[in-house]
């Protein structure tokens, strides 16, 4: 289980700050008030490190940064296991059973079906079927209130029309009326000074230095054209 705040950090004064959306005031972030409101249900992440990211940083949110002895681990029950000479389990599943909420990390970094060549073979190269979803999704996807994808190297020129996880999933939310679904882009770049080799460091800690807002309209300039041909 990550807890932030077991951690040898020193600076704690990040855990202040908060989103203020325009024209609305939003709920100061409870973490037992979050889990009663996605009571028996499934909050999936599926992607590479910053869907990690994400995910560690939501279970953090929702316990305090401390330990739980309500929390279970249940990777098991999803197949996310670590595999023979694998580095990394296939991802990690808690259970909240206070409220029988599952939060998941599905790490799939190519977000496509992955098939091997050679079965008899450990061995063997594998296959990428771009054109088909990662079967965890196909098996999993039913069950699941809420799917964020960290879709951010897709989004490359001459990738998106070479991947078609979004269609694929745009196609699956008529069935799965329940279902919302967030794709996330990359993150921005946290260096400063320069890049990591010239000099550059990411040890910022104060947030917002150069702006102090951040506008819709210019985010819509970024995200309008990743709209086309899906209903995000």
């Amino acid at each position: 289980m990550w807890t932030c705040r077991l951690t040898k950090r020193i600076n704690f004064n990040f855990v202040t700050l908060r989103w203020q959306p325009k024209s609305c005031q939003m709920e100061t972030f409870e973490g037992q008030k979050v889990l009663k409101k996605v009571k028996d249900k499934i909050i999936a992440f599926v992607g590479d490190s910053m869907g990690k990211q994400q995910f560690q940083s939501l279970l953090c949110m929702v316990t305090g940064g401390t330990r739980r002895l309500y929390v279970k681990h249940v990777r098991k029950e999803y197949g996310l296991v670590k595999a023979r000479h694998a580095i990394r389990p296939s991802g990690w599943a808690y259970r909240f059973s206070e409220t029988n909420t599952n939060i998941l990390i599905y790490w799939f970094a190519s977000l496509c079906c992955l098939k091997p060549i050679n079965c008899s073979n450990h061995s063997t190269e594998y296959a990428m079927h771009l054109n088909r979803p990662p079967s965890f999704l196909q098996r999993f996807i039913p069950s699941f209130i809420v799917l964020v994808l960290n879709t951010g190297h897709l989004w490359n020129r001459g990738k998106i029309n070479a991947n078609s996880i979004m269609k694929w999933l745009d196609s699956q939310l008529p069935k799965h009326t329940r279902l919302n679904t967030f794709y996330r882009s990359i993150s921005p770049r946290h260096f400063g000074g320069g890049d990591y080799n010239i000099g550059g460091n990411y040890d910022n800690e104060n947030p917002m230095v150069i702006g102090k807002e951040v506008s819709q309209t210019e985010l819509m300039k970024c995200l309008g054209p990743c709209q086309e041909g899906v209903r995000l």
